[in-house]
């Protein structure tokens, strides 16, 4: 083959790949990768016409909002079932008029969980004079790294010193199915405090019980349940580890 010949047939393969990478960047979308939670049941909203909308939020600790169109790949059960996806965001270009510019396609679903009103089927009722309290945390990232404490007491008259409520405290099992649950009973009409000489008036106050669970694993796919006495609140904190170590000395 000739030297002119030669350059010719590199200038035509050249030309060919040019052509190629031109036409696979044109058909490959603009692409966003984002984390969005699904609530279990859609709600009435108007789009173009009055339809079901999809509620959605990007963080646990968001309100839902309406989302008019669809997550491609995604089956919406609609039963209840709330879940955590991992979408990818696509740029539609030049959409319909009645279009948006944007579609969400499913990349994973990170976590699901069932209907709180399933999830209690295997729980016991409450006895007479007792009730059942519920925690439901929401889905979260690295759900290792949280802790929920459970604060079991009762808003009572004090005055300036300290109190805390004498109880028992138990962790039973349900048979059959593994999940726990926890009992808490205040010692009635009994309650611990310091003996300060106190000057302000008495105030209504929450008084915490001294024996609870305290920091329980935090696991969005399984209530957290708690039986006292009806006269009992039961309130919880939610707790986040720091990424951040430090280096202990060596002494």
């Amino acid at each position: 083959m000739s030297m002119m010949n030669h350059n010719i047939a590199l200038a035509a393969i050249l030309s060919a790949s040019v052509s190629a990478m031109s036409m696979a960047n044109a058909t490959v979308p603009e692409q966003d990768i984002s984390f969005v939670y699904i609530a279990g049941k859609s709600q009435p909203c108007t789009g173009v016409a009055p339809q079901q909308c999809m509620q959605i939020r990007s963080s646990a600790n968001e309100e839902w909002q309406n989302y008019y169109g669809n997550i491609e790949g995604f089956d919406f059960k609609n039963d209840g079932t709330e879940s955590l996806l991992k979408i990818r965001k696509e740029k539609i270009k030049n959409p319909a008029a009645d279009q948006s510019s944007e579609k969400w396609v499913l990349v994973d679903v990170v976590t699901e969980r069932q209907p709180l009103s399933d999830l209690l089927s295997p729980f016991p009722e409450p006895e007479k004079d007792w009730a059942r309290s519920v925690i439901h945390v929401p889905q979260q990232f690295n759900e290792e790294d949280y802790k929920v404490e459970i604060i079991a007491g009762k808003t009572l008259e004090i005055d300036c010193n300290h109190h805390i409520l004498p109880a028992t405290y138990k962790e039973e099992t349900i048979q059959g199915w593994g999940y726990d649950y926890y009992v808490i009973e205040p010692e009635e009409g009994k309650m611990i405090s310091t003996m300060m000489a106190c000057q302000a008036p008495k105030r209504n106050e929450f008084v915490s019980t001294a024996n609870g669970p305290g920091l329980v694993r935090y696991n969005s796919r399984l209530p957290i349940v708690v039986y006292t006495p009806k006269d009992t609140e039961i309130r919880y904190r939610i707790w986040k580890t720091d990424a951040a170590t430090s280096q202990a000395d060596r002494l």
